[in-house]
């Protein structure tokens, strides 16, 4: 097995070890969800739901990044896998944190032992994923190599097949540098029969390994990679029959090409195995220039069908690249109407919710810190607000500059619209706290809310955006606008759905426009 297979192999072993990580946090969490049902604390079920989120989104990015076709087409992207899942473990990290904090003691008490359990997990998952990922830090560049070498001896070949093959070139078609590339497997009961073809494979290049029994060679296939099989019909233990019927029923190598070798040339066997999947047939004693003919050929179409399957794989990861790229810009479901063919899309919603959030103090950091800094800095607290967006199931979110944008009940009418933003908004403070905290800044949110109709539709055509317009926009911007740092900022037709829920200090009033004054209030916390 080469370095490359090894470090897929690697890759997958490490991916279980992740999701026993994943599913250990989940467990933990579920139980204490399960024992804490009675409790008369909502904030404390909430936050525990959060981290219970949280969990499920690292199972879903472990089976994203670590997917097996994306790992053998090369497009794991380490920096990348590392920051994302850092940036999750960090959030559930500091939800717990403030379940241990903000729980009254006597509810605390039950559960701070499966609550720092949790935490270990998490501390056990960093350090791994810490550590271990920088065992991979050369895996691009071998997927690279390989697939360098794979076009070159596709080119190769193909200038080869150009001129007519006789008899007396068919042993010399094919250079043993290229044959190298290739590995077969003997699979025959018999010492000298194993030799003979064991000697003649390796004198034209070939890479070769023996099985004497069908068994030994099932096993044997699980185990390492092979180009192709040339395989006996008669063996003790397990037959070419059996043998063959366990190839060809297990994903993993069905697609590897096998060739029946057999001194029963009865037409039954023949029909049989070709019916169970063999490439071909060939009658002992062979004629060893129609055996090499038979394996080159083998050997060809497989190379073309791994090709294929190769520009397939990449297919798939480029679609899969296009859709999440589109629907990090549009809702899933306005996406689906956009490939459905549906190009002028606009509509009215009379329950909807607008959340503006400004972040002051970017300019003054700026002075003291590098760019790439600042940019490390914006995303992990953005990707905080992007993971709420997530938990509380916004549709839409935007980032403009230090300005961030939510919108609830858009495109999916739902009948907590009003409540959800004001979620949010609370939850936004929580994060910028403990960002400012464990970065030690002082970077503070200005946040703005109406709720009302909105007007949103597709805009642009080379470069779309889901574009939202009303005078609800525009009242939730003038709430950030004239809002005061640290603070929430909401219109009255907002507090007057949420006065049940939360509470509010009433704040003066401003001029919306010429003819229009607007009432506003500040969104202190839950009731």
């Amino acid at each position: 097995m080469d370095s490359l297979e090894a470090d897929i192999k690697r890759l997958s072993d490490y991916k279980h070890k992740l999701r026993t990580f994943s599913h250990q946090i989940l467990g933990y969490t579920e139980l204490v969800l399960e024992e804490a049902e009675s409790a008369q604390e909502q904030q404390f079920l909430t936050d525990l739901q959060k981290v219970h989120s949280g969990g499920k989104k690292l199972l879903s990015q472990i089976g994203e990044y670590l997917d097996q076709e994306r790992l053998e087409s090369g497009k794991f992207d380490l920096e990348m896998f590392r920051i994302d899942l850092s940036g999750i473990l960090d959030l559930i990290v500091g939800y717990v944190d403030f379940i241990l904090e903000d729980s009254k003691e006597e509810v605390i008490a039950n559960y701070e032992n499966d609550l720092k359990k949790i935490k270990g997990v998490i501390v056990s998952m960093m350090e791994s994923l810490k550590e271990d990922t920088d065992t991979f830090s050369h895996f691009g560049a071998q997927v690279a190599d390989r697939d360098a070498g794979l076009r070159t001896e596709f080119f190769v070949k193909k200038d080869d097949s150009a001129a007519p093959k006789t008899a007396s070139t068919v042993t010399n078609s094919q250079s043993k540098e290229a044959n190298q590339t290739f590995s077969i497997l003997i699979v025959d009961d018999d010492e000298m029969n194993r030799d003979v073809l064991e000697r003649r494979l390796n004198r034209q290049g070939y890479r070769v390994q023996m099985a004497e029994n069908g068994r030994l060679a099932v096993d044997l296939v699980q185990k390492e990679k092979f180009d192709l099989i040339l395989l006996d019909l008669m063996m003790p233990v397990l037959d070419g029959f059996g043998a063959l019927t366990e190839f060809k029923n297990n994903a993993v190598t069905r697609h590897i090409p096998v060739i029946m070798l057999s001194a029963r040339d009865e037409i039954d066997n023949v029909v049989r195995c070709i019916e169970i999947g063999a490439e071909d047939y060939l009658p002992k004693p062979f004629n060893p220039l129609l055996l090499n003919a038979r394996i080159e050929a083998s050997l060809e179409k497989k190379r073309l069908r791994d090709q294929e399957q190769a520009f397939v794989k990449k297919l798939y990861v480029e679609r899969e690249k296009s859709k999440r790229l589109l629907l990090n810009i549009l809702p899933a479901s306005i996406a689906d109407r956009l490939k459905d063919g549906q190009t002028n899309i606009a509509e009215s919603f009379e329950k909807a919710s607008v959340l503006f959030a400004r972040i002051h103090g970017i300019t003054e950091l700026s002075k003291e810190r590098s760019p790439q800094e600042i940019v490390t800095l914006i995303n992990d607290l953005i990707s905080g607000f992007d993971w709420l967006a997530e938990f509380y199931r916004f549709e839409k979110a935007n980032t403009l500059g230090d300005t961030y944008m939510a919108v609830s009940g858009v495109p999916t009418p739902r009948d907590d619209y009003v409540q959800v933003n004001a979620e949010m908004a609370l939850e936004m403070m929580r994060i910028t706290k403990r960002f400012n905290s464990r970065n030690s800044l002082d970077v503070q949110l200005r946040i703005g809310i109406s709720s009302g109709p909105v007007m949103a539709g597709i805009i642009g055509k080379k470069f779309i955006t889901y574009y939202f317009w009303g005078e609800t926009v525009d009242i939730a911007n003038k709430m950030e606008t004239h809002g005061k740092s640290g603070s929430i900022q909401v219109s009255s037709s907002t507090q007057q759905l949420l006065t049940d829920k939360y509470d509010f200090t009433e704040n003066e009033e401003f001029d919306f426009s010429q003819d229009q004054t607007l009432e506003t209030f500040f969104l202190t916390g839950r009731k």
